[in-house]
Protein backbone atom coordinates (compact mmCIF):
# COMPACT_ATOMS: atom_id res chain seq x y z
CA UNK A 1 0.00 0.00 0.00
CA UNK A 2 2.86 2.37 0.83
CA UNK A 3 4.42 1.68 -2.57
CA UNK A 4 1.21 2.62 -4.40
CA UNK A 5 0.73 5.83 -2.39
CA UNK A 6 4.35 6.99 -2.91
CA UNK A 7 4.26 6.17 -6.61
CA UNK A 8 0.89 7.86 -7.11
CA UNK A 9 1.88 11.02 -5.24
CA UNK A 10 5.20 11.26 -7.13
CA UNK A 11 3.57 10.84 -10.55
CA UNK A 12 0.77 13.25 -9.66
CA UNK A 13 3.10 16.03 -8.48
CA UNK A 14 5.36 15.57 -11.52
CA UNK A 15 2.40 15.73 -13.93
CA UNK A 16 1.00 18.84 -12.22
CA UNK A 17 4.40 20.54 -12.41
CA UNK A 18 4.88 19.99 -16.16
CA UNK A 19 1.19 20.66 -16.90
CA UNK A 20 1.50 24.05 -15.20
CA UNK A 21 4.67 24.93 -17.15
CA UNK A 22 3.13 23.85 -20.49
CA UNK A 23 -0.11 25.70 -19.82
CA UNK A 24 1.67 28.97 -19.06
CA UNK A 25 4.02 28.52 -22.02
CA UNK A 26 1.23 28.00 -24.57
CA UNK A 27 -0.87 30.74 -22.98
CA UNK A 28 1.92 33.35 -23.26
CA UNK A 29 3.73 32.09 -26.37
CA UNK A 30 2.40 34.75 -28.74
CA UNK A 31 2.83 37.52 -26.20
CA UNK A 32 6.41 36.50 -25.46
CA UNK A 33 7.29 36.33 -29.16
CA UNK A 34 5.98 39.85 -29.61
CA UNK A 35 8.25 41.12 -26.86
CA UNK A 36 12.00 41.53 -27.44
CA UNK A 37 12.86 39.68 -24.27
CA UNK A 38 15.97 37.70 -25.04
CA UNK A 39 15.99 36.12 -21.57
CA UNK A 40 12.76 34.25 -22.38
CA UNK A 41 12.78 30.55 -21.65
CA UNK A 42 10.37 27.72 -20.93
CA UNK A 43 10.22 28.49 -17.19
CA UNK A 44 9.76 32.27 -17.48
CA UNK A 45 5.95 32.42 -18.05
CA UNK A 46 5.31 30.19 -15.03
CA UNK A 47 7.67 32.31 -12.91
CA UNK A 48 5.81 35.48 -13.93
CA UNK A 49 2.47 33.85 -13.09
CA UNK A 50 3.69 32.81 -9.63
CA UNK A 51 5.06 36.32 -9.02
CA UNK A 52 1.71 37.84 -9.99
CA UNK A 53 -0.13 35.53 -7.57
CA UNK A 54 2.30 36.24 -4.73
CA UNK A 55 2.12 40.00 -5.25
CA UNK A 56 -1.68 39.89 -5.05
CA UNK A 57 -1.66 37.88 -1.83
CA UNK A 58 1.53 38.91 -0.03
CA UNK A 59 3.42 42.09 0.74
CA UNK A 60 6.78 41.70 -0.99
CA UNK A 61 9.56 44.20 -0.43
CA UNK A 62 13.30 43.96 -0.96
CA UNK A 63 15.76 45.03 1.71
CA UNK A 64 17.37 48.39 1.02
CA UNK A 65 20.84 46.81 1.11
CA UNK A 66 19.87 44.25 -1.55
CA UNK A 67 18.14 46.89 -3.65
CA UNK A 68 21.23 49.10 -3.49
CA UNK A 69 23.42 46.25 -4.80
CA UNK A 70 21.13 45.59 -7.75
CA UNK A 71 20.92 49.29 -8.59
CA UNK A 72 24.67 49.22 -9.11
CA UNK A 73 24.50 46.15 -11.34
CA UNK A 74 21.48 47.17 -13.45
CA UNK A 75 22.23 50.72 -14.50
CA UNK A 76 19.26 52.83 -15.49
CA UNK A 77 16.56 50.40 -14.37
CA UNK A 78 13.78 51.57 -12.10
CA UNK A 79 13.35 50.08 -8.64
CA UNK A 80 10.15 48.33 -9.73
CA UNK A 81 11.91 46.65 -12.66
CA UNK A 82 14.81 45.61 -10.42
CA UNK A 83 12.43 44.07 -7.87
CA UNK A 84 10.49 42.31 -10.61
CA UNK A 85 13.64 40.86 -12.20
CA UNK A 86 14.97 39.83 -8.77
CA UNK A 87 11.85 37.89 -7.83
CA UNK A 88 11.48 36.32 -11.30
CA UNK A 89 15.11 35.18 -11.21
CA UNK A 90 14.72 33.53 -7.80
CA UNK A 91 11.36 31.96 -8.66
CA UNK A 92 12.84 30.58 -11.92
CA UNK A 93 15.75 29.03 -10.01
CA UNK A 94 13.27 27.54 -7.54
CA UNK A 95 11.21 26.04 -10.40
CA UNK A 96 14.31 24.57 -12.05
CA UNK A 97 15.42 23.01 -8.76
CA UNK A 98 11.91 21.73 -8.09
CA UNK A 99 11.73 20.06 -11.51
CA UNK A 100 15.17 18.45 -11.20
CA UNK A 101 14.42 17.22 -7.68
CA UNK A 102 11.06 15.75 -8.73
CA UNK A 103 12.61 13.87 -11.65
CA UNK A 104 15.42 12.53 -9.42
CA UNK A 105 12.85 11.57 -6.77
CA UNK A 106 10.77 9.68 -9.36
CA UNK A 107 13.80 7.87 -10.84
CA UNK A 108 15.02 6.89 -7.37
CA UNK A 109 11.53 5.67 -6.51
CA UNK A 110 11.52 3.47 -9.63
CA UNK A 111 14.93 2.04 -8.72
CA UNK A 112 13.61 1.25 -5.26
CA UNK A 113 10.70 -0.63 -6.81
CA UNK A 114 13.12 -2.76 -8.84
CA UNK A 115 14.93 -3.88 -5.66
CA UNK A 116 13.32 -7.27 -5.00
CA UNK A 117 15.69 -8.91 -2.56
CA UNK A 118 13.14 -10.76 -0.43
CA UNK A 119 11.27 -13.51 -2.31
CA UNK A 120 8.14 -15.11 -0.80
CA UNK A 121 8.92 -13.45 2.54
CA UNK A 122 11.70 -15.90 3.59
CA UNK A 123 14.09 -16.35 0.64
CA UNK A 124 17.02 -14.17 -0.45
CA UNK A 125 18.65 -14.83 -3.82
CA UNK A 126 22.43 -15.02 -3.62
CA UNK A 127 24.85 -13.89 -6.31
CA UNK A 128 25.96 -16.58 -8.73
CA UNK A 129 29.37 -18.25 -8.77
CA UNK A 130 32.21 -15.77 -9.16
CA UNK A 131 30.02 -12.88 -8.03
CA UNK A 132 30.50 -10.68 -4.99
CA UNK A 133 29.05 -11.26 -1.57
CA UNK A 134 25.68 -9.67 -0.96
CA UNK A 135 25.02 -7.37 1.99
CA UNK A 136 21.40 -6.52 2.76
CA UNK A 137 19.47 -5.01 5.63
CA UNK A 138 16.41 -6.96 6.76
CA UNK A 139 13.74 -5.46 9.00
CA UNK A 140 12.96 -8.30 11.40
CA UNK A 141 9.89 -8.56 13.65
CA UNK A 142 9.55 -11.24 16.34
CA UNK A 143 6.37 -10.79 18.31
CA UNK A 144 6.64 -7.27 19.69
CA UNK A 145 10.39 -7.01 19.04
CA UNK A 146 11.85 -5.24 16.01
CA UNK A 147 15.43 -4.98 14.78
CA UNK A 148 17.23 -4.25 11.52
CA UNK A 149 19.68 -7.07 10.80
CA UNK A 150 22.75 -6.74 8.59
CA UNK A 151 23.00 -10.04 6.71
CA UNK A 152 26.06 -10.82 4.58
CA UNK A 153 25.65 -13.66 2.09
CA UNK A 154 28.65 -15.14 0.25
CA UNK A 155 28.40 -15.91 -3.43
CA UNK A 156 27.07 -19.32 -4.49
CA UNK A 157 29.70 -22.08 -4.63
CA UNK A 158 29.88 -25.56 -6.10
CA UNK A 159 32.85 -26.62 -3.98
CA UNK A 160 35.37 -25.22 -1.46
CA UNK A 161 37.97 -23.81 -3.85
CA UNK A 162 41.02 -22.45 -2.11
CA UNK A 163 43.36 -19.70 -3.20
CA UNK A 164 46.99 -19.31 -2.27
CA UNK A 165 49.51 -16.67 -1.34
CA UNK A 166 52.47 -16.77 1.04
CA UNK A 167 51.55 -18.92 4.01
CA UNK A 168 53.66 -17.02 6.55
CA UNK A 169 51.88 -13.77 5.77
CA UNK A 170 48.50 -15.42 6.32
CA UNK A 171 49.55 -16.98 9.63
CA UNK A 172 50.97 -13.72 10.95
CA UNK A 173 47.78 -11.92 10.00
CA UNK A 174 45.62 -14.57 11.73
CA UNK A 175 47.68 -14.46 14.94
CA UNK A 176 47.51 -10.67 15.00
CA UNK A 177 43.78 -10.25 14.31
CA UNK A 178 41.79 -13.34 15.31
CA UNK A 179 41.01 -12.00 18.81
CA UNK A 180 39.15 -9.03 17.33
CA UNK A 181 38.48 -6.42 20.05
CA UNK A 182 39.47 -8.80 22.86
CA UNK A 183 42.75 -7.87 24.54
CA UNK A 184 43.75 -11.38 25.60
CA UNK A 185 42.86 -14.98 24.78
CA UNK A 186 42.48 -15.62 28.54
CA UNK A 187 39.47 -13.30 28.73
CA UNK A 188 37.21 -13.41 25.69
CA UNK A 189 33.83 -11.71 25.98
CA UNK A 190 33.46 -10.07 22.54
CA UNK A 191 33.12 -11.63 19.11
CA UNK A 192 36.27 -12.99 17.48
CA UNK A 193 37.48 -12.00 14.04
CA UNK A 194 37.61 -15.36 12.26
CA UNK A 195 38.40 -14.23 8.76
CA UNK A 196 37.60 -16.44 5.78
CA UNK A 197 40.16 -14.74 3.54
CA UNK A 198 43.14 -12.47 4.00
CA UNK A 199 43.19 -9.38 1.85
CA UNK A 200 45.88 -9.56 -0.79
CA UNK A 201 46.32 -13.32 -0.44
CA UNK A 202 44.95 -16.33 -2.31
CA UNK A 203 44.46 -18.49 0.79
CA UNK A 204 41.07 -19.64 2.04
CA UNK A 205 40.76 -19.99 5.79
CA UNK A 206 38.32 -22.45 7.37
CA UNK A 207 37.51 -22.32 11.07
CA UNK A 208 36.27 -25.10 13.33
CA UNK A 209 35.09 -24.69 16.90
CA UNK A 210 35.21 -27.39 19.55
CA UNK A 211 31.96 -26.02 21.00
CA UNK A 212 29.74 -24.10 18.58
CA UNK A 213 27.24 -23.34 21.32
CA UNK A 214 29.81 -21.00 22.85
CA UNK A 215 31.85 -19.88 19.81
CA UNK A 216 30.49 -20.32 16.32
CA UNK A 217 32.63 -20.84 13.25
CA UNK A 218 31.84 -17.26 12.28
CA UNK A 219 33.41 -15.94 15.48
CA UNK A 220 30.20 -15.21 17.39
CA UNK A 221 30.81 -15.50 21.14
CA UNK A 222 27.78 -16.55 23.20
CA UNK A 223 28.92 -15.62 26.68
CA UNK A 224 25.33 -15.53 27.90
CA UNK A 225 25.04 -19.32 27.52
CA UNK A 226 27.62 -20.14 30.18
CA UNK A 227 27.72 -19.42 33.92
CA UNK A 228 31.48 -19.70 34.48
CA UNK A 229 34.67 -19.21 32.38
CA UNK A 230 35.15 -22.02 29.88
CA UNK A 231 37.99 -22.92 27.54
CA UNK A 232 37.15 -23.48 23.88
CA UNK A 233 39.50 -24.76 21.20
CA UNK A 234 39.54 -23.28 17.69
CA UNK A 235 41.15 -24.76 14.59
CA UNK A 236 42.06 -22.69 11.54
CA UNK A 237 42.78 -24.55 8.30
CA UNK A 238 44.58 -22.63 5.57
CA UNK A 239 44.44 -24.27 2.16
CA UNK A 240 45.78 -23.96 -1.34
CA UNK A 241 45.26 -26.89 -3.71
CA UNK A 242 47.26 -29.78 -2.15
CA UNK A 243 48.75 -27.53 0.54
CA UNK A 244 46.98 -27.71 3.87
CA UNK A 245 48.08 -26.50 7.31
CA UNK A 246 46.27 -26.36 10.63
CA UNK A 247 46.61 -23.73 13.34
CA UNK A 248 45.37 -24.37 16.88
CA UNK A 249 44.07 -21.73 19.30
CA UNK A 250 42.75 -22.01 22.85
CA UNK A 251 40.66 -19.19 24.28
CA UNK A 252 38.81 -18.76 27.57
CA UNK A 253 35.29 -17.37 27.25
CA UNK A 254 33.93 -15.38 30.20
CA UNK A 255 30.20 -15.41 30.99
CA UNK A 256 27.99 -12.45 30.11
CA UNK A 257 24.60 -11.83 31.64
CA UNK A 258 22.02 -10.76 29.10
CA UNK A 259 18.27 -10.20 29.14
CA UNK A 260 15.60 -12.23 27.38
CA UNK A 261 15.57 -9.86 24.39
CA UNK A 262 19.28 -10.25 23.68
CA UNK A 263 18.98 -14.02 24.06
CA UNK A 264 16.39 -14.05 21.28
CA UNK A 265 18.65 -12.10 18.96
CA UNK A 266 21.60 -14.40 19.80
CA UNK A 267 19.48 -17.42 19.01
CA UNK A 268 18.47 -15.85 15.70
CA UNK A 269 22.13 -15.23 14.86
CA UNK A 270 22.79 -18.93 15.52
CA UNK A 271 19.91 -19.98 13.27
CA UNK A 272 21.18 -17.68 10.51
CA UNK A 273 24.67 -19.16 10.75
CA UNK A 274 23.31 -22.70 10.54
CA UNK A 275 21.11 -21.81 7.59
CA UNK A 276 24.05 -20.29 5.71
CA UNK A 277 26.07 -23.46 6.20
CA UNK A 278 23.24 -25.72 5.03
CA UNK A 279 22.46 -23.66 1.90
CA UNK A 280 26.09 -23.15 0.84
CA UNK A 281 25.56 -24.65 -2.63
CA UNK A 282 21.90 -23.68 -3.10
CA UNK A 283 20.67 -20.75 -5.15
CA UNK A 284 18.38 -19.35 -2.46
CA UNK A 285 19.03 -18.71 1.21
CA UNK A 286 16.03 -19.32 3.46
CA UNK A 287 15.61 -17.11 6.51
CA UNK A 288 14.40 -18.77 9.75
CA UNK A 289 10.63 -18.69 10.22
CA UNK A 290 10.55 -19.02 14.02
CA UNK A 291 12.80 -18.36 16.99
CA UNK A 292 12.09 -19.22 20.62
CA UNK A 293 8.62 -20.34 19.55
CA UNK A 294 7.75 -16.95 18.01
CA UNK A 295 7.01 -16.30 14.34
CA UNK A 296 9.43 -13.98 12.52
CA UNK A 297 8.41 -11.39 9.93
CA UNK A 298 10.99 -9.89 7.57
CA UNK A 299 11.01 -6.83 5.37
CA UNK A 300 13.57 -4.78 3.44
CA UNK A 301 13.86 -1.02 3.69
CA UNK A 302 13.93 -0.24 -0.03
CA UNK A 303 13.37 3.47 0.41
CA UNK A 304 16.61 4.40 2.16
CA UNK A 305 18.06 6.04 -1.03
CA UNK A 306 14.78 7.95 -1.36
CA UNK A 307 15.04 9.48 2.10
CA UNK A 308 18.68 10.41 1.51
CA UNK A 309 17.73 12.15 -1.75
CA UNK A 310 14.94 14.01 0.06
CA UNK A 311 17.44 15.28 2.65
CA UNK A 312 19.83 16.42 -0.11
CA UNK A 313 16.99 18.26 -1.89
CA UNK A 314 16.03 20.04 1.34
CA UNK A 315 19.63 21.19 1.81
CA UNK A 316 19.74 22.42 -1.81
CA UNK A 317 16.66 24.61 -1.30
CA UNK A 318 18.41 26.21 1.68
CA UNK A 319 21.87 26.65 0.13
CA UNK A 320 21.05 27.82 -3.43
CA UNK A 321 19.43 31.18 -2.40
CA UNK A 322 22.53 31.99 -0.34
CA UNK A 323 24.73 31.11 -3.32
CA UNK A 324 22.73 33.49 -5.54
CA UNK A 325 23.22 36.34 -3.06
CA UNK A 326 26.91 35.52 -2.79
CA UNK A 327 27.26 35.68 -6.57
CA UNK A 328 25.51 39.06 -6.59
CA UNK A 329 27.92 40.42 -3.97
CA UNK A 330 30.82 39.11 -6.04
CA UNK A 331 29.48 40.96 -9.10
CA UNK A 332 29.27 44.19 -7.09
CA UNK A 333 32.89 43.73 -6.04
CA UNK A 334 33.92 43.13 -9.68
CA UNK A 335 32.03 46.28 -10.65
CA UNK A 336 34.04 48.38 -8.21
CA UNK A 337 37.31 46.91 -9.50
CA UNK A 338 36.31 47.61 -13.10
CA UNK A 339 35.33 51.21 -12.29
CA UNK A 340 38.64 51.84 -10.49
CA UNK A 341 40.61 50.52 -13.46
CA UNK A 342 38.52 52.54 -15.95
CA UNK A 343 38.84 55.87 -14.11
CA UNK A 344 42.37 56.83 -15.29
CA UNK A 345 41.51 56.34 -18.97
CA UNK A 346 38.30 58.36 -18.61
CA UNK A 347 40.12 61.28 -16.93
CA UNK A 348 42.82 61.33 -19.62
CA UNK A 349 40.21 61.43 -22.39
CA UNK A 350 38.29 64.17 -20.59
CA UNK A 351 41.39 66.35 -20.12
CA UNK A 352 42.33 65.85 -23.76
CA UNK A 353 38.90 66.92 -25.02
CA UNK A 354 38.62 69.91 -22.70
CA UNK A 355 42.11 71.07 -23.71
CA UNK A 356 40.97 70.83 -27.33
CA UNK A 357 38.31 73.47 -26.59
CA UNK A 358 35.17 71.41 -26.02
CA UNK A 359 32.76 72.42 -23.26
CA UNK A 360 32.29 69.99 -20.38
CA UNK A 361 28.93 68.69 -21.65
CA UNK A 362 30.21 68.17 -25.20
CA UNK A 363 33.31 66.42 -23.88
CA UNK A 364 31.06 64.10 -21.86
CA UNK A 365 28.95 63.32 -24.94
CA UNK A 366 32.03 62.69 -27.08
CA UNK A 367 33.42 60.18 -24.56
CA UNK A 368 30.15 58.23 -24.64
CA UNK A 369 30.32 58.00 -28.43
CA UNK A 370 32.57 54.95 -28.29
CA UNK A 371 32.89 51.75 -30.17
CA UNK A 372 31.02 50.08 -27.35
CA UNK A 373 27.97 52.28 -27.89
CA UNK A 374 27.96 51.48 -31.61
CA UNK A 375 28.24 47.79 -30.88
CA UNK A 376 25.42 48.13 -28.41
CA UNK A 377 23.26 49.78 -31.07
CA UNK A 378 23.95 46.88 -33.45
CA UNK A 379 23.09 44.10 -31.03
CA UNK A 380 22.44 45.15 -27.45
CA UNK A 381 21.90 41.71 -25.94
CA UNK A 382 24.65 39.65 -27.60
CA UNK A 383 27.95 40.22 -25.82
CA UNK A 384 29.85 38.66 -28.72
CA UNK A 385 29.08 41.76 -30.81
CA UNK A 386 30.32 44.20 -28.19
CA UNK A 387 33.82 45.59 -28.44
CA UNK A 388 36.51 44.62 -25.93
CA UNK A 389 36.70 48.24 -24.74
CA UNK A 390 32.96 48.20 -24.02
CA UNK A 391 33.14 44.90 -22.15
CA UNK A 392 36.12 46.03 -20.06
CA UNK A 393 34.44 49.37 -19.19
CA UNK A 394 30.82 48.22 -19.19
CA UNK A 395 29.67 49.82 -15.93
CA UNK A 396 31.40 53.16 -16.55
CA UNK A 397 30.04 53.49 -20.10
CA UNK A 398 26.53 52.55 -18.96
CA UNK A 399 26.64 55.13 -16.16
CA UNK A 400 27.93 57.85 -18.51
CA UNK A 401 25.28 56.99 -21.13
CA UNK A 402 22.58 57.23 -18.46
CA UNK A 403 23.88 60.66 -17.42
CA UNK A 404 23.93 61.76 -21.07
CA UNK A 405 20.30 60.63 -21.58
CA UNK A 406 19.27 62.47 -18.42
CA UNK A 407 20.80 65.70 -19.71
CA UNK A 408 19.17 65.20 -23.13
CA UNK A 409 15.81 64.71 -21.40
CA UNK A 410 16.02 68.07 -19.64
CA UNK A 411 17.87 67.37 -16.39
CA UNK A 412 20.38 70.07 -15.48
CA UNK A 413 24.07 69.32 -15.91
CA UNK A 414 24.88 69.96 -12.25
CA UNK A 415 22.19 67.53 -11.06
CA UNK A 416 23.15 64.90 -13.65
CA UNK A 417 26.81 64.98 -12.57
CA UNK A 418 25.85 64.78 -8.88
CA UNK A 419 23.65 61.75 -9.53
CA UNK A 420 26.47 60.15 -11.54
CA UNK A 421 28.86 60.43 -8.59
CA UNK A 422 26.29 59.13 -6.10
CA UNK A 423 25.39 56.11 -8.23
CA UNK A 424 28.99 55.01 -8.62
CA UNK A 425 29.77 55.68 -4.98
CA UNK A 426 33.58 55.72 -5.33
CA UNK A 427 35.60 58.60 -3.87
CA UNK A 428 37.56 59.32 -7.07
CA UNK A 429 34.40 59.69 -9.19
CA UNK A 430 32.66 61.79 -6.54
CA UNK A 431 35.68 64.12 -6.44
CA UNK A 432 35.64 64.41 -10.24
CA UNK A 433 31.92 65.23 -10.30
CA UNK A 434 32.38 67.82 -7.54
CA UNK A 435 35.00 69.58 -9.68
CA UNK A 436 32.61 69.70 -12.64
CA UNK A 437 29.71 70.99 -10.55
CA UNK A 438 31.86 73.70 -8.90
CA UNK A 439 33.12 74.77 -12.31
CA UNK A 440 29.56 75.20 -13.60
CA UNK A 441 28.28 77.00 -10.49
CA UNK A 442 31.23 79.31 -9.77
CA UNK A 443 32.87 79.39 -13.18
CA UNK A 444 36.28 78.15 -12.06
CA UNK A 445 38.89 79.24 -14.60
CA UNK A 446 41.45 76.72 -13.46
CA UNK A 447 39.41 73.61 -14.31
CA UNK A 448 41.91 72.42 -16.92
CA UNK A 449 44.84 72.84 -14.51
CA UNK A 450 42.99 71.02 -11.72
CA UNK A 451 42.06 68.18 -14.07
CA UNK A 452 45.69 67.91 -15.21
CA UNK A 453 46.76 67.53 -11.57
CA UNK A 454 44.06 64.91 -11.15
CA UNK A 455 45.32 63.13 -14.26
CA UNK A 456 48.86 63.05 -12.82
CA UNK A 457 47.58 61.62 -9.54
CA UNK A 458 45.54 59.07 -11.45
CA UNK A 459 48.63 57.99 -13.36
CA UNK A 460 50.33 57.13 -10.07
CA UNK A 461 47.18 55.34 -8.94
CA UNK A 462 47.19 53.35 -12.16
CA UNK A 463 50.73 52.17 -11.45
CA UNK A 464 49.68 51.07 -7.96
CA UNK A 465 46.68 49.21 -9.41
CA UNK A 466 48.98 47.43 -11.88
CA UNK A 467 51.23 46.35 -9.00
CA UNK A 468 48.25 45.02 -7.05
CA UNK A 469 47.00 43.09 -10.09
CA UNK A 470 50.47 41.65 -10.60
CA UNK A 471 50.61 40.46 -7.01
CA UNK A 472 47.15 38.88 -7.31
CA UNK A 473 48.22 37.12 -10.53
CA UNK A 474 51.33 35.78 -8.79
CA UNK A 475 49.21 34.44 -5.92
CA UNK A 476 46.84 32.71 -8.34
CA UNK A 477 49.78 31.09 -10.12
CA UNK A 478 51.20 29.75 -6.85
CA UNK A 479 48.93 26.68 -6.73
CA UNK A 480 49.64 25.55 -10.36
CA UNK A 481 53.36 26.03 -9.71
CA UNK A 482 53.18 23.83 -6.60
CA UNK A 483 51.28 21.15 -8.52
CA UNK A 484 53.89 21.22 -11.29
CA UNK A 485 56.66 20.96 -8.70
CA UNK A 486 55.02 17.89 -7.12
CA UNK A 487 54.60 16.26 -10.55
CA UNK A 488 58.24 16.92 -11.49
CA UNK A 489 59.42 15.60 -8.12
CA UNK A 490 57.31 12.44 -8.59
CA UNK A 491 58.77 11.89 -12.08
CA UNK A 492 62.32 12.23 -10.71
CA UNK A 493 61.63 9.83 -7.83
CA UNK A 494 60.02 7.29 -10.17
CA UNK A 495 63.01 7.43 -12.52
CA UNK A 496 65.39 7.03 -9.56
CA UNK A 497 63.59 3.98 -8.14
CA UNK A 498 63.09 2.44 -11.60
CA UNK A 499 66.84 2.56 -12.18
CA UNK A 500 67.69 0.72 -8.94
Amino acid sequence: MRDIILFGVSVGVLCLYFAFLLYEWFLNKKKMRAETDKTYNFILPAAKRILSILQNRLYMELKEETLKRYRKLYVGKSDDDIKRDYYIKHISVFLYMLGICQVLFFVTLLSCQNDRELVCGYYIEKNDIGGEQKEIKVETKIGGLEKELDITLPERKYSDEEIKIQSEKVKKYIYAHYLGKNKSSDKVCKNLYLMKKVKGSMFVVSWFSDDEKIISEQGKVYGSRISKPQQVGLTAVIKYEAFKEKLRFNVIVTPVKKGNEQSIWDELDKLLSDAMEKTKSLRYFKLPEKVAGKKIKYGINRYEPLWKLTAIMAVMFIIVPYLLESMTKSKVSDREKQLKLAYPEMIEKFVLLVNAGLPVKNAWIRITETEGEKSKANNYTDKNYLSKNYRDNYYLIEEMLLTRRQMENGLSEEKAYELFGRRIGLLSYMKFCTLLVQNMKKGTADLIRILEYESADVFNERKENVKILGEEAGTKLLLPMMIMMVIIFAIIMYAAFAGM
